[in-house]
């Protein structure tokens, strides 16, 4: 599968969907499945699009390529390996207002095994033709997952993770972790446990994080997959009995009030985005 970006361009406000174009972003030379794609994009015309060589599956072959666009996407460089000795997975991206681009992913330290995951950050100071060494956010030397980061008003860079972690039973705990950098990614404070077992909607084991937003008064909106307490069969995992929910914190991410259960999980998330995360959603 070809990663393409598809987008329609206007001088002057909403266009319909009929308006998208179709441009292929990817030369897919690895030939492994490709997806999991994030983009960033700001208005001068720069866009970068990331995505996952691989999957799962692939194991030690897993990793990830990006691409950058300096036309509005009308063409895009040939797309790179963002680090070629790492394995990784799971991208998640975001660009502040100065321009750099933030590229959150998942470092795979266990070759063949899903046990030790670290949650990295990577760095472009020129719109996604080159990236940095990654920064650790987290690396307890357990399998971390379903990362996603993003950028407030104030350039301060807000992340979230959810381990999994195994029990004595066969299933899995899944809490939920916040960091937040206030050096652009240079160093990130203490973790904030989003899900104490106080604040768990009853009969779950935790969640994994869905998505992650802040609002211009400063109030940050962390989407959760709530995970059944028997989970053993999915191993941790999503499955079809488990639940949508938005955690918020206003006290810029000291703690989290308890979940609040809904049933669309990118309207709340995309209405956090756009500062009308209303009261009576908590």
């Amino acid at each position: 599968t070809k990663v393409i970006w598809e987008f329609f361009k206007t001088k002057s406000g909403y266009r319909s969907v009929q308006g998208f174009s179709t441009v292929k972003v990817s030369t897919n030379s690895s030939r492994l499945p490709q997806g999991e794609t994030e983009i960033a994009a700001d208005e001068k015309g720069h866009v970068v699009v990331a995505w996952m060589d691989g999957s799962p599956a692939y194991q030690a072959r897993m990793t990830l390529r990006a691409a950058y666009s300096n036309d509005g996407g009308d063409t895009f460089a040939p797309d790179r390996q963002v680090n070629q000795d790492l394995i990784l997975g799971d991208p998640t991206m975001a660009m502040d207002t100065n321009g750099t681009v933030y590229l959150g992913a998942l470092r795979k330290d266990s070759r063949f095994t899903y046990r030790d995951l670290a949650m990295v950050l990577f760095r472009s100071y020129d719109f996604g033709a080159t990236w940095s060494t990654p920064v650790v956010i987290n690396d307890n030397d357990i399998f971390n997952d379903r990362d996603w980061i993003t950028v407030d008003g104030k350039n301060r860079i807000h992340a979230v993770y959810s381990p999994r972690l195994s029990l004595p039973d066969g299933n899995f705990d899944r809490p939920v972790y916040y960091q937040r950098s206030e050096d652009s990614g240079n160093t990130f404070l203490s973790q904030t446990l989003i899900n104490p077992l106080s604040l768990r909607p009853e009969g779950t084991a935790g969640g994994s994080a869905r998505g992650i937003a802040t609002t211009d008064d400063g109030r940050i909106a962390v989407g959760l997959q709530a995970i059944p307490k028997e989970n053993k069969v999915s191993r941790g995992g999503g499955t079809v009995r488990a639940r949508g929910y938005v955690s918020i914190s206003r006290d810029d991410g000291r703690s989290f009030d308890a979940p609040i259960e809904f049933t669309t999980p990118n309207a709340i998330i995309s209405a956090a985005q756009g500062d009308e995360l209303g009261e009576e959603r908590g």
